[in-house]
This record gives C-alpha cells, structure tokens and sequence, in this order.
C-alpha cells in the first residue's frame, strides 16, 4: 500500500499538490516492493545519505509496473550527489566495494557528484556549460523528463527531486527534454536502448 507520510524534497515541481502527492505515494509503493531497489535505498541512508537513487533504474521499476511485469534487476545502477567539496575517488573508493558485496547482482555503479559534472561535459563532450547551482538544476538538463528524478530514503520517507514532476513517468511518456541534448541525440538513445520493445506501450514525444 502507498506510504501516506511520502514527501517531496525542496525543488520538486509538480503541478499540483495534490497530484504531487498521489504519485509519490505511488513511486514509493513501487519502490518499496521492489526486491533489489528496496533494501539499496535503506543501504544508501546508512552509507551516504547525500546520494540519491537516479535515472534508469527508477524509470524501469515504473515502466515495469506500467506494464505489469515483475521488477527487473537493472545492471546498471546511477546514484548522484551534489557536494562542492568532495573528494569523489575516495568516495567511489569507500562505497563501491560495499555496495558490490550488498548488491552482488549490480554491474556498475556509476556515482557521479553533479556539482562539477560540468568538468566532465566539456572535457568528454565539447559542451560548454557554467556550474549547476543545485542537484535540481542538474536534473534539468538531462535527456528525457522521466529520466530527470532522483530519490532516497531519509528516516524511512522517501525523497524526490524531479525538476519535471512525475506525471510523464507514470504516463509511460518518453519525452526529449532538449536543454542539452539535441533531438538526434535522444532519437539514439531511443533507438539503441530499445525501450520501446521493452514496454510496448510507452509514447514517444518530443521537447517538453
């Protein structure tokens, strides 16, 4: 059953609280009856509390119940952060042996400190972009508006950051968010990540 005491954390923006607050509840049902996703949340409040759960594997546990299957055990895992002063190797260093020995099933971790992800997009992909201001911000950019939401667990409630609300996620829509990614882009990610022969009945649109 839907958890009534799920929130959202600052700069979520859905479109109404009262929608907002539905399907939270709804992510937080999925989440917590999803057999590998469940137990990382609850490992993640411990280890890092400043992490979050991002991306894929949010999207595929929804989609998966969207389409009444079983929840898959995503292989790649993304977890984000947002610290000014980190030392990220000796994070990665620190979490990834314990995560590996947890969740034994999880190909690659892949943990990435959005407040100097700009580093990274100009260095490996010629983009030119100033310092997100926030994690939020960071969310903002990316590829499709039901891959912009990051969650954890903080005292047994689920958190949300979703710069683009949840309703596309839950309406099976895969929408080109095109503040940093060009549409041929998102067409490719489409196409090799074959997401519509996984769930037949998702919608394809593009911008936002």
């Amino acid at each position: 059953m839907p958890k009534p005491d799920a929130r959202p954390a600052l700069n979520n923006a859905l479109p109404s609280p009262a929608e907002q607050g539905v399907l939270l509840a709804r992510l937080d049902a999925i989440l917590t009856a999803h057999p590998l996703l469940s137990p990382l949340l609850d490992q993640l409040a411990v280890l890092v509390p400043d992490c979050w759960l991002a991306a894929g594997a949010v999207r595929a546990a929804v989609w998966d119940y969207l389409h009444g299957y079983p929840p898959s055990l995503p292989v790649e895992i993304d977890l984000v952060h947002y610290t000014q002063e980190c030392d990220e190797a000796a994070l990665a260093a620190r979490l990834q042996p314990a995560l590996r020995a947890r969740f034994a099933e999880v190909a690659e971790w892949d943990i990435v400190n959005q407040a100097t992800i700009h580093h990274w997009l100009a260095q490996t992909q010629g983009q030119r972009w100033p310092a997100f201001d926030s994690l939020a911000a960071a969310l903002a950019s990316w590829p499709e508006t039901a891959t912009a939401i990051a969650v954890r667990r903080r005292g047994g409630i689920l958190e949300l950051i979703a710069p683009f609300g949840l309703a596309d996620l839950f309406a099976g829509v895969v929408r080109h968010n095109p503040a940093r990614v060009p549409a041929a882009v998102f067409e490719a990610r489409l196409e090799s990540k074959g997401w519509l022969l996984r769930w037949p009945d998702l919608i394809c649109r593009k911008g936002t």
